[in-house]
């Protein structure tokens, strides 16, 4: 896909992130529904950002003929097209008829995508595109999820927890994190634990109070797994960038999370979860996809990241924070949106940043 649109939709996310952080700083002066907010900005980061990104990465390198057939105008409009209707949808209701449909039609979009994707290269047998493989089955994997949600009104609230988590574990640690090492670099050393860890820890989301501890080292077995075959993929890479540090703290967050009873409370503390998100989503994922990310970027990223790792542990240990919380995240976010305006820029005009 023409990849000029997809970073306008990176500066529209991160220009709504600071839009909530300051809604919250001060709801005197909202101006939009802050829940509607959110599912525009995190919709937007998944379906207008990273999916086009990394599907346009795994075509790329699979050669230049199937990604000429990624590059039809047709599909290209038809896409972006329902993801800015999509996009003003969440705004103006939230989850709603519109919203859900057009979310709906792009996930279709994307299993056609996926499919014909794994048709197309079946049989490469090179290492990368392993990697982009398993990431595009995770992908067309996850779209369970939200048509599972279908079902959440006759089921209850718990059934639509768990094929949140579900949707989200499967994005995020499978389509997003395989998807970006197979972009990193052509190992796939690692790859069968990583593949293996992605399916045990789907226990965690589906656990109950009264899941029997036996079951609950499947989901154990899996964040072992997990930083087993995270360690195994960084010990193969020559040098070492801040994503790549990124997805090590990754596997390390998944292997605390599946300890029965105490992953439970960490998974459910909120700013680790947001943490955790934005480590994979822009620490990861982000960081190397724009390539030459600028240090105002990087520094505001990792700011963020390690502000939100702060608040959550206190929150989760119980002590209390005497601090401006949204405050400080909206001036690491609004470092992050400034320092990805040289980056739209040299994207828009293909000119590098005059000195």
């Amino acid at each position: 896909m023409e990849r000029k649109i997809p970073y306008v939709y990176l500066f529209v996310v991160l220009l709504t992130g600071c839009l909530i952080r300051f809604q919250w700083s001060w709801p005197e002066f909202g101006l939009y529904n802050s829940r509607y907010l959110i599912h525009a900005h995190s919709h937007l980061a998944l379906l207008g950002w990273l999916y086009p990104m990394l599907m346009d990465a795994a075509y790329r390198y699979a050669g230049r003929d199937m990604d000429r057939i990624h590059h039809q105008p047709t599909s290209r409009n038809l896409y972006h097209s329902l993801v800015l209707l999509m996009t003003f949808a969440f705004l103006h209701q939230g989850y709603g008829a519109a919203s859900i449909g057009l979310s709906s039609l792009l996930l279709v979009f994307m299993l056609v995508s996926g499919v014909r994707f794994l048709h197309l290269t079946w049989s490469d047998r090179q290492p990368r595109m392993r990697v982009f493989r398993a990431a595009v089955i995770w992908m067309l994997i996850s779209l369970v999820g939200p048509f599972a949600l279908a079902g959440g009104a006759f089921m209850g609230p718990g059934w639509i927890s768990g094929w949140v988590g579900f949707y989200l574990h499967v994005q995020f640690s499978g389509w997003v994190t395989l998807a970006v090492i197979g972009w990193m670099s052509d190992s796939d050393k690692g790859l069968t634990w990583l593949n293996i860890g992605i399916l045990l820890l789907l226990e965690p989301f589906f656990r109950t109070d009264s899941t029997p501890l036996w079951i609950q080292s499947i989901g154990f077995a899996g964040g072992i797994a997990t930083l087993i075959g995270t360690l195994i993929w960084l010990h193969h890479q020559p040098t070492w960038q801040l994503s790549y540090w990124a997805f090590g703290l990754k596997g390390v967050m998944q292997a605390i999370v599946s300890i029965p009873i105490l992953g439970q409370t960490f998974l459910g503390t909120h700013f680790l979860a947001i943490a955790f998100a934005h480590l994979v989503l822009l620490g990861l994922a982000t960081a190397w996809m724009i390539q030459k990310p600028s240090q105002l970027f990087l520094i505001g990223t990792w700011l963020m990241i390690a502000f939100l790792f702060i608040i959550g542990l206190a929150q989760w240990i119980g002590i209390p924070i005497q601090l401006p919380i949204q405050p400080i995240l909206l001036a690491t976010g609004i470092m992050v949106a400034i320092g990805s305006i040289p980056i739209l820029y040299q994207q828009i005009t293909n000119k590098a940043i005059p000195s």
